[in-house]
């Protein structure tokens, strides 16, 4: 929402925003307390048992998951809805931002609401209930012919992030041995850097390849895809 206003007064304002980070360096500097952890492991010993844990089964089908996950999210929703948006509806920037960010709400109500669904239902079933709320958001997309109607396909795909992401990170920690839980979550953020990279490039060959309703089709059946890799990694 921040960046879409921004956008109003010049294109080149929202790449301002990252000066905030400088106070917020100094805030973390010298306010944070976070005691450094000791310890005389062999590092060579730690990597090789690292490697032995990252080669289960479950773990990697977890990381594909998260690199999936940001492959629709950078690759169909950050890059391609705005440009929908734009050329179908001709919006502002403003209303740009605002449909955009309806997705993080989303995203808060549904994450907040987990606990109780986590009681109810495992972890792997959550993850794979949110391939489904991405197939339907991303299937819904091109046939919408009012603008704010793109909120029922963005809240869709917010509730399955807000699904899918933190029952990711709950499994990791349940599946990795403690000693080596931040070599596994270091190893699942390079994975997000992995969707991160490959959401725009894959769905640009779809954009190329039929135009910007090619974009949500393509994504739609990269979700079909990536869930039965995940159903087949996870469930044993």
């Amino acid at each position: 929402m921040i960046g879409g206003a921004l956008a109003t007064m010049g294109w080149y304002y929202p790449f301002m925003l990252p000066i905030l980070a400088i106070p917020l360096g100094f805030l973390v500097l010298f306010a944070l307390k976070n005691p450094e952890p000791k310890g005389d492991r062999n590092l060579k010993e730690y990597l090789s048992n690292a490697v032995k844990v990252l080669k289960n089964r479950r773990l990697f089908g977890l990381f594909v998951a998260s690199a999936a996950n940001f492959v629709f999210l950078y690759g169909a929703y950050v890059t391609y809805l705005p440009q929908l948006i734009n050329d179908t509806f001709k919006a502002p920037s403003t209303i740009i931002g605002l449909l955009l960010s309806s997705v993080s709400i989303a995203i808060t109500i549904t994450a907040s609401q987990l606990g109780r669904l986590a009681r109810r239902f495992p972890a792997t079933n959550l993850i794979s209930a949110s391939y489904i709320f991405y197939a339907l958001a991303m299937l819904i997309v091109p046939y919408v012919s009012n603008i704010w109607l793109l909120l029922i396909p963005s809240t869709i795909f917010g509730i399955g992030l807000g699904i899918g992401f933190p029952s990711i990170q709950t499994l990791l920690a349940d599946l990795a041995p403690r000693e080596y839980l931040a070599t596994i979550i270091s190893v699942n953020g390079t994975f997000y850097g992995l969707g991160q990279t490959l959401g725009p490039l894959l769905m640009g060959y779809a954009f190329g390849f039929g135009g910007i309703s090619s974009v949500f089709y393509a994504a739609t059946g990269f979700t079909v895809l990536i869930f039965f890799v995940f159903r087949y990694c996870t469930c044993m």
